[in-house]
């Protein structure tokens, strides 16, 4: 790797795949919903019960897990990493639309699958 990739892959990690409480803008919205919805202080505060601290772990080890994957993906190769960003970007549009149709929202994949075949044949039955 030349001095001038490197440069650039130190700025790709740390910008966007830093963590987002350190300034780094890949914030994962979506696989961590408890923090939007949860008094922030009380986050920090620890001041979670058993239940909210178990969400609030889930999803952030989710959050992560997912930042990671996408690190990897840029390391492997551009091609992956755009792909990964699509599928990123899909996955979120559909979601948002979601929320803003129903106002709820659902973090199971299994569930959301199920719903999204629901959507897929009632729009092939019109």
């Amino acid at each position: 790797m030349t001095k001038e990739q490197s440069a650039f892959y130190d700025r790709i990690i740390r910008d966007y795949f830093g963590d987002p409480d350190e300034g780094g803008r890949f914030n994962g919205a979506i696989y961590r919903p408890f923090e939007y919805k949860t008094q922030r202080d009380k986050i920090a505060g620890e001041k979670l019960t058993e239940k909210e601290n178990f969400q609030y772990i889930q999803q952030r080890n989710l959050y992560d897990f997912m930042r990671r994957l996408l690190v990897k993906r840029f390391e492997s190769s551009f091609g992956s990493f755009r792909q990964s960003i699509e599928n990123f970007r899909k996955i979120t549009e559909n979601i948002s639309r979601f929320i803003e149709k129903t106002n709820r929202y659902i973090l199971d994949r299994s569930l959301w699958k199920k719903y999204m075949t629901w959507i897929w044949n009632k729009s092939r039955s019109i």
